[in-house]
């Protein structure tokens, strides 16, 4: 027997900037609800992870190497992903 669940998750409106970045970049959200962020490299593991507070995070990613990133910020209703690209 299979059971599935429905979700309803809205998109989140979020700005990612400066993209591409040296590693400094700044995430800013239509929510001032607490959100969970993931940094994931491009094999799906994650190198970053942190919350969001007040709709604003700065991310440091200047560690990782140059190349593209899957943004994943996900709230208690609410789902966004973006890529974000680093170079050196």
């Amino acid at each position: 027997q299979i059971v599935s669940v429905k979700e309803n998750f809205k998109e989140l409106q979020s700005f990612v900037y400066p993209n591409p970045t040296n590693g400094l970049c700044t995430i800013e959200l239509s929510t001032k609800e607490k959100q969970n962020l993931q940094l994931f490299d491009m094999t799906g593991n994650i190198v970053l992870s942190q919350s969001i507070e007040n709709g604003t995070a700065i991310i440091d990613a200047s560690h990782l190497a140059a190349g593209i990133y899957n943004i994943s910020i996900k709230g208690h209703l609410t789902i966004t992903n973006k890529k974000l690209v680093i170079v050196k």
